[in-house]
């Protein structure tokens, strides 16, 4: 029993559930004050998802970018643009270059600060999102928040503000500011919409498929042909050709092809720079000569042998980016140096084809078109099929189901829900068969829900028994 004139101290319960409602009120407030920059002051959230910026953006770290005008850019600032696969890259400006005189807009050369060159390459941008704040770590609360599970959180959260200020000792008192904090937790999901997921990509070759596969690796094209991607030039002698032509299928615009094998002339390496556009079907010749006079590509050879040219896909503009996969075909060199050559085996990658999904529409016709086409016991996020050259076999599928939605910052698929974290994985595909094989992306309801409406990005790499890999990239929106 408490005295006259003083206060009765409040029960264990009671302290507890306030200090329960000052946290949740010190979380809503803080979404409160991201809400507030992203609509008024147009500041935009960046999570920072790989690590070219280090040390100054580290994986993880919550940047924060204001628009401004590309005349107010300078070398050395950190802006955060739209690559030509739709992602966001985050790097420090290394270089600005007009583009015309009656023109406001400008180039702006990138770079990671990592990196040990710049980007492949440049921006002309009128405007840019340059960053003025950055704090480490914070992009993974932010990231939860983002999710479910945080909007429960700051909105189940107020809720529960409410009901415990309501069974205070007076009736209403106290009821005034929880539900304020209820309204503006609500509208704080607004700022946290607008946080987007930012890629620093380029980090590391040998990362690039596997790590960095929703910004841009370099990756490999594809010979035309199958087999006959090699085809012998010129009139037979001895069974020889003067030369031999390879054909592929250009991959990206910004790509050059390179050719290697120590038996080329030039160094063992052979560069062709085409440009044409995706898809084109483009070649290069081989040529020897005897005794290596005239002009060469392939050594004459005393012996005689078979040789290995490699091809990869490598950046314009960057040299030391190239594809981590190759394409290889074998190529006979007549003996006695005289000069001949001719197509050998042509290592063919595997073939990958989308069942399902279909194509885009509402949330409810995507997974119906997966159902339909994938089958529903068990239930897939996605199907199809595989298939290695003749005499090898499919040895792993893998996937990435990747998704930009409402309320949500890019996520990926994990087989059973949709998380920040899961994404630069590469994950198994559950695969049927040797050779074709049928293969699915598990899950169930990938594309419910009206909360998640937006674009996702499924990609599939095959890989065959001798090791030739296939990359496949579909994208389609959910409504």
């Amino acid at each position: 029993m408490s005295t006259p004139g003083t206060r009765a101290p409040r029960p264990a319960t009671r302290r507890r559930a306030d200090a329960a409602v000052a946290c949740v009120v010190l979380l809503v407030l803080v979404s409160v004050g991201g809400a507030v920059a992203a609509v008024v002051l147009g500041m935009q959230p960046l999570v920072v998802r790989s690590g070219s910026m280090a040390p100054d953006l580290d994986p993880g770290a919550l940047a924060v970018a204001r628009p401004v005008p590309a005349s107010e850019v300078a070398v050395g600032d950190v802006v955060s643009v739209i690559d030509d696969d739709g992602e966001r890259v985050t790097h420090r400006v290394v270089a600005i270059d007009p583009v015309a005189a009656s023109s406001a807009s400008l180039r702006l050369r990138l770079k990671g600060d990592a990196n040990p060159t710049a980007d492949a390459r440049t921006y002309t941008v009128a405007s840019v999102d340059r960053v003025v704040l950055d704090v480490p770590l914070l992009g993974h609360p932010v990231s939860w928040l983002s999710g479910p599970a945080g909007t429960v959180l700051v909105v189940g959260g107020a809720g529960l503000v409410v009901l415990l200020a309501l069974r205070r000792p007076g009736g209403r008192r106290g009821v005034a500011l929880p539900v304020l904090v209820l309204v503006l937790g609500t509208a704080s999901l607004v700022g946290v919409e607008r946080t987007v997921g930012t890629d620093a990509a380029f980090t590391d070759v040998a990362d690039f498929e596997a790590g960095v596969v929703a910004a841009h690796g370099v990756r490999a094209f594809d010979l035309d042909g199958g087999s006959a991607a090699c085809e012998n030039i010129g009139t037979a002698s001895l069974g020889y050709y003067g030369s031999v032509r390879i054909k592929w299928k250009v991959k990206d615009t910004r790509y050059d092809t390179e050719w290697t094998s120590p038996q080329l002339t030039n160094g063992g390496t052979k560069i062709d720079a085409q440009v044409a556009a995706v898809g084109t079907s483009v070649s290069t010749t081989f040529r020897s000569a005897a005794l290596g006079l005239g002009t060469n590509d392939v050594q004459p050879s005393l012996t005689g042998g078979t040789i290995q040219v490699v091809g990869r896909s490598r950046a314009r503009t960057a040299p030391t980016w190239v594809s981590p996969d190759s394409r290889t075909v074998l190529v006979e060199r007549q003996a006695l140096a005289l000069g001949g050559v001719r197509c050998g085996t042509v290592s063919v990658q595997p073939t990958v084809i989308l069942t399902g999904p279909t194509g885009s529409g509402t949330t409810s016709a995507v997974q119906g078109s997966v159902d339909t086409a994938c089958g529903t016991s068990p239930r897939a996020a996605a199907c199809g099929t595989a298939q290695a050259t003749v005499g090898r076999t499919v040895s792993s599928v893998s996937y990435e189901l990747r998704r930009e939605a409402l309320l949500q910052i890019t996520q990926c698929w994990n087989g059973t829900g949709y998380s920040a974290f899961t994404c630069g994985t590469w994950r198994d595909a559950t695969v049927a068969g040797t050779n074709p094989v049928t293969w699915r992306v598990p899950g169930t309801n990938a594309y419910g829900g009206t909360l998640f409406t937006g674009t996702y990005t499924l990609t599939i790499r095959v890989t065959d028994s001798v090791g030739q890999t296939t990359v496949q990239v579909w994208t389609y929106t959910a409504s």
